[in-house]
């Protein structure tokens, strides 16, 4: 209640007797609010420079993934870096992101989100400014390091810090741009309002909401609601042994970490970022050449990115478990169609049969499993087990990236190229199997409502998918042929 106490006080100093929302201690009418007016969420000008400054920071990985492929081609043969070292390369940012995650939940609560913000910004700044002016085989890995935490700082504070707002000389120099951007914007804008109220600040936290959101019932509602679910969240806190504890002796809490933690990994495990960061390397082994290869691997990167943007409308209208069943098939025949184009003598008809496959496993990538893992991770835990829900689902997808670009060339040596991607479509398969059998839809649900999602643990998800797909299969397939039956029965009466 101290909170709520907090909030009520600093309502009564901020706003006037004649105010639509006076106090939270009295019951308001909610839906007479959002009657009064119903579209106008009070958001600011400010707001929408912080999504566009966020956004911007969001950049980091895409652009290092697309900078460090083509940076690949010109770096090695500087350095005089061989395949194994430049794997450690590749895969360098993705261990400093998992090191990045680990660090950005504690830190953005004791220090606050925007100083954190900060930090990941300069970090890759940092990071950059090293990799770029490397000489050396350790400088540029240490370099790659130093980007890697300031990605995975960034990835995990960033959302936080969304939703905590919203209504929601070598080529690698290149990345410079994004980080910077952010930092600039940031330096302008307040530290969250939650996170003030957190440190019971409520007349800070209040000032900083009115920068984001203007005083409208829709406004005030979600302000105090976020009061009362902060303090939900920090009344159900438990500590990590006790967490541990429970995870491990509830089948409930230990079938969403199973879940959550298999559909982290198989966003990875079917070569996304590894393909991605040696993009370059391979068009240039279908006998492009480098400057053709650097070129190539834009269009790519740029289609990838388009299908980015139906992703999150298509997962609130048809749901996050149909479209991730739907996209593991459509990533998987393109890599199957990459893959074998390797045995085209011709070198065009190679490159455009690769090119082709490549853009068809993106497609099914961003679709499903790519927003999928995150968001989906961010539905299913609850409220005292979100924290280390998001924390292991986090480590285990960037863990995941780096592990697997680490391997890539390692694969390749061993099991061609073509092979390898033969392999990443197996391996996508026994994922597809897992997700069709434990992987609950979460779409439009209530946190009560996923809990009863998960109370018969895997067994019960098990068993309850596959009686709807038993449903489903009589329904969609022996309908319609008793149908057919029946119709040529009474034609032939």
């Amino acid at each position: 209640m101290a909170l709520r106490n907090d909030f009520i006080s600093t309502e009564k100093v901020n706003l006037n007797d004649d105010a639509v929302i006076s106090e939270t201690n009295t019951k308001i009418n909610d839906k007479d609010c959002i009657e009064e007016n119903e579209k106008d969420e009070g958001v600011t000008n400010l707001l929408r420079f912080f999504l566009f400054v966020t956004c911007w920071g969001s950049t980091m990985m895409g652009m290092d993934l697309g900078l460090t492929g083509g940076a690949a081609l010109y770096v090695e043969p500087a350095l005089h870096i061989s395949s194994n070292e430049w794997s450690w390369i590749a895969s360098g940012a993705g261990w400093g992101c998992v090191i990045g995650s680990i660090l950005a939940t504690p830190l953005s609560f004791i220090v606050g989100r925007k100083p954190v913000l900060i930090t990941s910004s300069l970090l890759y700044m940092a990071g950059v400014v090293v990799a770029a002016s490397s000489f050396s085989w350790g400088q540029l890995l240490a370099g790659r390091l130093i980007m890697g935490v300031g990605i995975g700082t960034e990835a995990m504070t960033i959302p936080m810090y969304i939703s905590e707002v919203e209504v929601a000389s070598y080529i690698l120099g290149s990345g410079f741009v994004g980080p910077f951007i952010q930092l600039i914007g940031l330096l302008f804008l307040p530290e969250s309002p939650r996170f003030l109220m957190l440190k019971r600040k409520p007349e800070l936290a209040r000032k900083s909401w009115r920068k984001y959101r203007r005083e409208t019932p829709l406004s005030e509602r979600d302000y105090r609601e976020m009061v009362i679910r902060l303090e939900e969240e920090l009344s159900c806190q438990i500590d990590f042994v006790s967490a541990i504890k429970e995870i491990v002796t509830d089948s409930k809490r230990r079938a969403t970490f199973i879940v959550g933690g298999v559909l982290a990994v198989s966003q990875q495990w079917n070569g996304a970022s590894s393909v991605g960061y040696y993009m370059a390397i391979l068009l240039k082994s279908l006998g492009l050449t480098n400057h053709e290869a650097d070129y190539v691997q834009m269009p790519i990167g740029f289609w990838s990115f388009c299908w980015t943007l139906p992703a999150y409308y298509w997962l609130d209208r048809y749901g996050r478990r149909t479209m991730l069943l739907i996209s593991f098939p459509i990533f998987m025949i393109g890599e199957l169609i990459a893959g074998s184009s390797i045995y085209v003598t011709n070198t065009n008809q190679r490159a455009a049969g690769f090119i082709i496959g490549m853009l068809i496993f993106y497609l099914g990538f961003q679709i499903g499993i790519s927003p999928v893992a995150w968001v989906t991770n961010g539905e299913i835990y609850e409220l005292h087990l979100r924290n280390y829900g998001m924390a292991w689902a986090s480590a285990l997808l960037l863990g995941s990236l780096a592990l697997s670009t680490l391997l890539f060339s390692k694969q390749v040596a061993a099991f061609t190229i073509q092979g390898t991607f033969y392999f990443y479509v197996g391996v996508s398969v026994l994922f597809w199997i897992f997700h069709f059998m434990f992987l609950p839809e979460t779409k439009g649900l209530q946190l009560e409502d996923i809990r009863d999602l998960f109370r018969k643990g895997l067994l019960g998800l098990v068993k309850k998918h596959l009686h709807e797909a038993k449903e489903a299969f009589h329904y969609y397939v022996l309908r319609k042929h008793n149908g057919k039956k029946t119709r040529s029965d009474s034609s032939e009466t």
